[in-house]
């Protein structure tokens, strides 16, 4: 399924469902019951989405009266959380493992079972702190990568979670995840082809500057952090173009999913006539592409909730490496996709048309070469001046003691 079928079918249904702003409904609260006692709360927006390569969508919604409860079969320094619910005669099972580890909370796994058939996910997420409630705009994870006709994803959104140490509301110690804090954490993201071998390695940490229009149509813009979390979409990433060997291949492409139907890919070629190498031996960044769905929880107000939007910038010629060299650069570099979108990278360690599994050899991008020789220059600087204030010091305070010995005399 190519990424412009996926987006025209996401459009298509957004646009049913979100022609008012009222289509973003209020997020549900569930309390986590054991007995008669409440244990926990739960605040989630919740579905699962099957994107299927013929284009038909699957979706999941956990509606909000869907009843909620403590497993007893819970084991010590853990929390099962059952979601139950029954649509046209169909049930549903929703399970949520949650685990004490060095007094942090793990969102372990969850497990979605509909009519017996079950699909299980890894989250693996750190909530933080036991005694804190957990806050974050979405959680989404996805299982089954391995499987080409779909790509089951879990998709939670405006969450807040509390599930040990709960006294009657949530806590007011929030801990925030790292995707909504103003820096974003650094992702390792592998490229595997059929034979499970690693083709491209990404490193790397992003912040993306979108600007929108608000319902006043006025100009908004946020930044918003590509999560450590997000997944390799298969069926938009590749080792080798067609009909080529991951040896013969001049280009090859990575696409990452995030938040409720965003995804962000990466095309890399070494094909002389597109880097302007004579000798064909360098790599380059060729094309970035945004695909964003917008709605009020990333950007606020939004003017057309539910819209797919695809910014895309062709001939980027970023990253221009040797092919037996892997690029690194801890500075933030800027890259305009359009004039709606800027994508900060920093922290980046990226190596396209790999061999082996391990890094290549780093060549350095020019900011950092340049911080790393201004260093040496600002503390041999530091040093000198060190060294002068000592040394003044020290003839004031000859002088001083030879005119106190004058005095004396």
């Amino acid at each position: 399924m190519t990424e412009a079928s996926i987006a025209n079918s996401v459009d298509s249904r957004a646009s049913a469902h979100c022609k008012l702003i009222k289509c973003e409904d209020a997020i549900p609260v569930y309390n986590v019951s054991d007995g008669d006692k409440i244990v926990g709360r739960i605040q989630t927006k919740a579905h699962f989405v099957n994107i299927v390569m013929n284009g038909k969508d699957e979706i999941i919604k956990v509606p909000g009266n869907a009843k909620v409860t403590k497993d007893k079969a819970s084991p010590k320094d853990e929390v099962w959380v059952n979601f139950m619910w029954t649509v046209s005669n169909i049930s549903y099972e929703w399970n949520l493992n949650f685990k004490l580890k060095n007094e942090n909370v793990i969102f372990e796994s969850a497990t979605l079972i509909q009519n017996s058939i079950a699909q299980n996910f890894k989250p693996m997420m750190n909530f933080g702190n036991w005694t804190h409630a957990y806050s974050c705009k979405f959680v989404v994870t996805a299982v089954d990568l391995n499987l080409p006709e779909k790509l089951p994803l879990m998709i939670m959104q405006s969450n807040k979670i509390q599930v040990f140490n709960f006294m009657k509301n949530f806590s007011e110690d929030v801990t925030t995840c790292q995707a909504d804090l103003s820096t974003p954490d650094v992702g390792h993201w592998n490229l595997t082809n059929d034979k499970s071998e690693i083709c491209l390695r990404f490193d790397g940490a992003v912040k993306l500057n979108v600007t929108y229009k608000d319902l006043k149509n006025d100009t908004k813009s946020v930044l918003l952090n590509v999560p450590s979390s997000a997944y390799i979409i298969p069926s938009e990433s590749y080792c080798a173009s067609a009909n080529a060997s991951v040896n013969e291949t001049t280009e090859q492409r990575l696409t990452l999913g995030f938040y409720d139907n965003w995804s962000l890919g990466y095309l890399f070629t070494r094909d002389a006539n597109i880097t302007g190498d004579k000798r064909g031996d360098h790599w380059i960044l060729h094309e970035v592409t945004l695909k964003r769905k917008m709605m009020d929880v990333l950007t606020p107000n939004c003017l057309n909730p539910g819209k797919i939007e695809v910014d895309e910038l062709k001939d980027v010629k970023l990253f221009y490496t040797m092919n037996d060299r892997s690029y690194g650069c801890i500075s933030d570099q800027i890259v305009q996709v359009d004039k709606d979108v800027v994508a900060h990278l920093s922290h980046v360690r990226v190596q396209p048309f790999m061999l082996s599994p391990q890094f290549f050899a780093e060549e350095k991008c020019s900011a950092d070469l340049m911080t790393s020789d201004l260093i040496p220059i600002i503390i041999g600087a530091a040093l000198a001046i060190l060294v002068v204030i000592v040394l003044v010091a020290y003839l004031i305070g000859r002088a001083r003691t030879r005119r106190q010995t004058y005095e004396n005399i």
